[in-house]
């Protein structure tokens, strides 16, 4: 082969190789599936939709900004489970008073939907502390003035769970076992605390008894078994109608006895005074709430008689005509 042919020949060659090169690049191999090795993923993958943060952990009651990536909008959020609640149109999650895992659904206009799950957990991330007078060990019907610190003043306080109640800044241990206590400052973070209600305070009573007067149709509560018995005054029972703490405790107020010159009759509070009509005294004292054994006292009036009534059921009250004025206070067992 002469020279001129050999050089024609790895022309033609060298143009084979490029051509095949071009078609390959243009005409690139589909699979079976009909997608190519050069198709690109990121297309759907951008317009994926996703909230962020897809996973977070906030405390109770903190609330947290959600965000959308991808879709179309406008965004609509729900809560598909757990705890809380969500601002449809703005994504603002509010965390709920107690420990919950949360999830999130955020929704397009074309019904693509995207999910996070949010944890919520007691003092995640708050720095409040709780302090209580009087210190030391707590027992069974005493009361605590509760005072936190930390956080943004001023703060609530709740039951979270346990034993007790509280009213305002009080807390009253009702029965033996463990309280847990929420405080939540003005930012709306909460943070909870334990407290250990132990054995039960010593408590002692004194017996109320009960004479009646039928003349004057009126009753007589009295420390002892003889008060009014010359004045025609007849006791009811040997044993006590009720009893009340003898002594001032935690939480008790003083049980004054009143009573009415318009009638003759009389009735008992836990006021500072009987007001217009005449203290006789006071008979001991009753608890301000309802501590652990105890019973609530009712003042009952009865319209057609001008009559007063002091018991420690309703019923008696009722079924004997006379209506239901009052919660005194609670006494003991």
């Amino acid at each position: 082969m002469s020279r001129y042919a050999m050089k024609l020949s790895l022309s033609l060659s060298i143009m084979g190789v490029l051509l095949l090169g071009y078609t390959n690049c243009s005409n690139p191999k589909v699979d079976d599936s009909g997608s190519s090795p050069y198709s690109s993923m990121s297309d759907s993958e951008a317009n994926k939709l996703q909230i962020a943060p897809s996973a977070k952990t906030i405390g109770l009651g903190e609330s947290l900004q959600l965000a959308v990536t991808g879709g179309t909008k406008p965004y609509r959020f729900s809560l598909s489970s757990g705890g809380g609640s969500i601002d449809p149109n703005t994504g603002v999650y509010v965390a709920a008073s107690i420990d919950s895992d949360a999830v999130i659904n955020v929704e397009d206009i074309t019904g693509k939907i995207g999910q996070a799950v949010i944890k919520v957990s007691v003092n995640s991330s708050s720095s409040m502390t709780l302090g209580y007078t009087p210190t030391g060990a707590v027992k069974v019907n005493s009361e605590l003035t509760l005072s936190a610190a930390g956080g943004v003043a001023p703060y609530s306080y709740f039951m979270y769970s346990g034993v007790g109640t509280i009213s305002g800044n009080k807390f009253y241990a009702t029965s033996f076992g463990t309280a847990v206590i929420g405080v939540r400052d003005s930012a709306q973070k909460i943070s909870t605390f334990t407290i250990n209600v132990g054995s039960e305070v010593t408590i002692v009573t004194a017996p109320i008894y009960l004479l009646y007067n039928s003349s004057a149709k009126q009753y007589l509560y009295s420390k002892t078994t003889t008060e009014g018995t010359g004045s025609g005054y007849v006791l009811q029972s040997s044993s006590p109608t009720f009893k009340v703490l003898n002594g001032a405790y935690l939480a008790s107020a003083s049980l004054l006895r009143c009573y009415v010159a318009s009638n003759g009759g009389r009735y008992l509070t836990t006021a500072a005074n009987c007001g217009a009509n005449t203290t006789e005294g006071s008979l001991g004292y009753v608890w301000t709430y309802s501590a652990s054994n105890s019973v609530p006292l009712y003042n009952c009036f009865k319209t057609s008689t001008g009559t007063y009534l002091v018991s420690t059921s309703t019923a008696t009250c009722i079924n004997n005509g006379f209506n239901v004025q009052s919660t005194i206070g609670w006494v003991p067992l």
